[in-house]
Formats: structure tokens, sequence, C-alpha cells
């Protein structure tokens, strides 16, 4: 008797354990979260510090160039100084995410910049030789990989900056001249998301403003030629308007 209730038992439990499977609870398979979408407009603002390279050629009417080692003016020969100094500005821009890896954008910024530098350009320092660049603004292209969250890219596209070349005499007396410089930026940067429509970004970019002649001293005699080129190294926020939800290809 034993021995066939124990079978019932068995059987009814094989029986039933199907049943009962098909009854618990099965959870439901796991998500990915959709992709960062870079596409949309963007607002951004940015502040770093900046490195400039002047070399200036002094050239004097009617007089024998030499070189300030020489114990005359600076003559053809090329003399450089490095000022430096903070930038800090804003930004305007549009990506384009057209595949999960690659991304493009056209970008448009302005900084106010305060780089600047002297250097004692005749014997016994009587003149100082100065240079400022009092802003720079881009308009550059954006391109690059897309590597999770994060956006390493590529830039490139035209510069201009407002460049001062001046002297300045002991007794305080200064003479030169300012002028808008166009020329070519280029670099390198890295942005990532904080929160779905803030993003935050460190870049590198190198300008290149050209070789200019700038009056100082007596106008009729004396004037420099220099050439602006330099960096900046920046970091910054960009405010996201996504309207293209998220993402897709």
């Amino acid at each position: 008797m034993k021995k066939a209730l124990v079978g019932l038992v068995a059987i009814a439990a094989l029986v039933g354990t199907p049943a009962l499977a098909a009854d618990m609870p099965v959870k439901a398979p796991s998500t990915p979260a959709p992709a960062y979408n870079w596409t949309g407009f963007y607002l951004g603002a940015n502040a770093g510090w900046g490195w400039d390279e002047t070399n200036f050629n002094y050239n004097v009417t009617g007089a024998t160039p030499a070189t300030a080692s020489s114990g005359g003016l600076p003559g053809p020969s090329p003399f450089r100084f490095t000022p430096d100094g903070p930038v800090a500005g804003g930004t305007i821009g549009y990506n384009w995410q057209f595949s999960p890896s690659w991304a493009f954008g056209l970008e448009a910024d302005w900084d106010w910049t305060n780089i600047w530098g002297a250097i004692a350009c005749t014997p016994a320092g009587t003149f100082s030789c100065q240079s400022k660049l009092s802003d720079l603004g881009s308009g550059r292209a954006r391109f690059g990989y897309v590597w999770n969250e994060f956006f390493i890219y590529a830039t490139g596209g035209a510069a201009w900056g407002n460049v001062t070349n001046q002297t300045v005499s002991n007794p305080g007396v200064t003479a030169g001249t300012s002028s808008t410089k166009v020329g070519y930026m280029a670099g390198a940067g890295i942005e990532a998301p904080i929160f779905q429509t803030l993003t935050m970004k460190f870049e590198w970019l190198y300008y290149d403003l050209g070789t200019a002649s700038y009056v100082v001293d007596n106008p009729t005699t004396q004037s420099v030629s220099a050439r602006e080129w330099g960096s900046t190294v920046r970091a910054g926020f960009n405010w996201r308007f996504n309207w293209a939800g998220p993402a897709r290809y």
C-alpha cells in the first residue's frame, strides 16, 4: 500500500512540474539603452590659455640693415618672442551623426583674448617691441569617431584675429598699427555628455594669421613685418538641442 501511495505522489509531481513552470513569471530580456545621439544644434562657452609666436623684421628706410646684436636697429633677420595669455568666448554649431561610429559637424566660435608679449628691440632697451592678439575667431568643420559616448574629432577651417604690433619708447611714446588678419586654424579634441543635453569638451587648436606689415615709430621710414601664429588649449561646455531624439541610422 505504501509503495502504491509513493508511486502516485511521484507521478503527480512529474505531471504538475511543467504546469507550475508555465505559471512562473518570466523576466523580460534586458534592452540596451539607446546610443547617445550627437545629431543636433548646440550653443557653448569655453575658456583656456593661448600661446603666440611673433616674428619681427624691423625695416628702416634709407638705413643700413643691422641686427640688435650688432648695435643697430634690428634688421631683416627676424627675432622672435612668445606672447601668451587667457582666452574665453562662445561657440555655435551643428553635428550630424550619420552612423553609429562617425559624426560630422560645422562650428563657429569667437574668443576674447589677451595674448600679449614684448621684447627689447633696440640697443640698451630704448624701445620695447610689443605684440597683442585681442580676439580670435574661426569657422571650422569637425569630423570624428564616436566611441561609446565619446566624440573624438579633428577640426580645421578659417581663422581671423585682431593683431596689434607697436613700439614703445622709454618716455612712454607708443606707435603702432592694429588690424584684423585672416588665416587658418586646425586641431583636435574630445567631447562627452555629462547629461543628455550638456556635453563637456577639451581641445587644442593651432592658428596661423600670416605675415603683414605694421607701421611703427616714424611712419615714413620705419615699419615691421610680423608673422603671427600660435595655439590655444581650451575647455568648454555645449548645451545641445537634441531635436533628433534617440539615435537612428
